[in-house]
C-alpha cells in the first residue's frame, strides 16, 4: 500500500503508469504552495489559478523526475517560476499594491523585528514593510519569504534555493536590514508624535 508520506513512492508510481496517484501529491501540497504563490502575487484568485498551472506543468513533466532532490523542492521552484512569469506579465511589481495584501504574513515580519508599542499604526507599518519587500532582490525576497512566511529553517531554505546556508544567512540579514531601514522613519515619526502626547 502506497505510504502518502513517501513522495518518491508516490512519484515512482505515477511514472509506473497509475496516474490518478497524483491527485495524492495534489492533496498533499496544494495548500502550502497557494500559501507561497499568494505571497507573492498578493491575490488568492490568482493564486489559486496559478497553482493549478503548477500542478498542470508538474502533471505533465513528472516523467523528468529523478529524485535528485525531493518533490517538494522540485515542485516549489515550479511554483516560484510561475509565480515569477505571473509578475512579469503584469510588466511591473509596483502594480501589486493595488492587489490585496497578506497582512498575516507582513506583520509577522513586522512583529519579528520591532517592539509591539511602536506599532500601533500598524496599517502603514505594513505598508511600508509591502513596499519594502517588493524592492528586494529576487533572491533576497525569496529567502525572507521562506523563514519569516513559511517558518522553514536556515537548512531547510538552502536546500530549497539550492545554495549554502552561509548564504542564505547573509541574504535574510540583508533582506531584514534593508526591510529595518525603510520602515525606520514611519517608527521614528511614530515615537516622536507619540512622545509628545
Amino acid at each position: 500500500m502506497l505510504q502518502i508520506n513517501n513522495d518518491l513512492a508516490l512519484v515512482e508510481s505515477i511514472q509506473s503508469g497509475e496516474l490518478h496517484v497524483f491527485n495524492l501529491l495534489v492533496s498533499k501540497y496544494q495548500n502550502r504552495l497557494t500559501q507561497i504563490i499568494q505571497s507573492y502575487v498578493k491575490n488568492e484568485h490568482d493564486a489559486a489559478e496559478i497553482c493549478q498551472e503548477v500542478f498542470i506543468k508538474a502533471y505533465k513533466a513528472i516523467h523528468k523526475f529523478r529524485g535528485d532532490s525531493s518533490f517538494y523542492t522540485w515542485i516549489y521552484r515550479i511554483a516560484i517560476n510561475c509565480s515569477k512569469n505571473f509578475l512579469r506579465s503584469k510588466k511591473s511589481c509596483m502594480q501589486l499594491a493595488d492587489n490585496e495584501r497578506d497582512d498575516s504574513c507582513i506583520q509577522n515580519i513586522a512583529t519579528s523585528n520591532h517592539n509591539p508599542e511602536h506599532l500601533t499604526q500598524s496599517d502603514q507599518v505594513i505598508d511600508a514593510i509591502q513596499q519594502a519587500m517588493h524592492q528586494l532582490s529576487p533572491e533576497l525576497q525569496q529567502v525572507i519569504q521562506l523563514r519569516e512566511v513559511e517558518g522553514l529553517s536556515y537548512d531547510e531554505i538552502a536546500e530549497q534555493v539550492q545554495c549554502p546556508v552561509g548564504t542564505v544567512r547573509s541574504r535574510i540579514f540583508r533582506a531584514r536590514s534593508f526591510i529595518d531601514q525603510y520602515i525606520a522613519p514611519l517608527l521614528e515619526q511614530h515615537t516622536t508624535r507619540t512622545g509628545r502626547t
